[in-house]
């Protein structure tokens, strides 16, 4: 996978809109551990970006849904940051388990690219491994 920053390209074959079949996605998040809102902030912004390399990464409407459920997240996590709840981890935990299964039956029927779904996948996991929901 090519991890640029932002609106660079390695080549003019990178450019968002070619047939390249490796998303170009910002070299490196927030991390999870010390900042979840900007790591959530920073997938909404990876997917925005999957979304205008086209509909052989990721079709706008598949996208669009995935914005929303970030932004769910994101409110689940303002939530368990407030109330320091294990109710309101476990809720966020399992937002992220559902996002994680929209991104994956998407997958299955060629609305984002494997290669795209594994990157946001994976994202995602990086935080869910990082909420203290084990204990706390």
């Amino acid at each position: 996978m090519k991890l640029l920053a932002p609106n660079t390209y390695a080549t003019a074959a990178d450019r968002p809109g070619t047939d390249d079949a490796t998303p170009v996605l910002p070299a490196a998040l927030p991390d999870p551990a010390t900042n979840p809102l900007g790591h959530l902030q920073a997938i909404s912004g990876q997917i925005q970006s999957l979304i205008k390399q086209g509909p052989n990464t990721l079709q706008a409407n598949a996208g669009h849904d995935l914005q929303n459920a970030v932004t769910g997240l994101e409110s689940t996590l303002a939530s368990a940051q407030q109330n320091a709840g294990k109710k309101q981890w476990r809720n966020l935990l399992s937002g992220i388990s559902d996002a994680e299964q929209r991104i994956s039956d998407d997958a299955a029927v060629g609305q984002i690219s494997r290669v795209a779904a594994d990157a946001l996948t994976g994202e995602l996991q990086q935080l869910a491994d990082e909420l203290p929901t084990n204990g706390g």
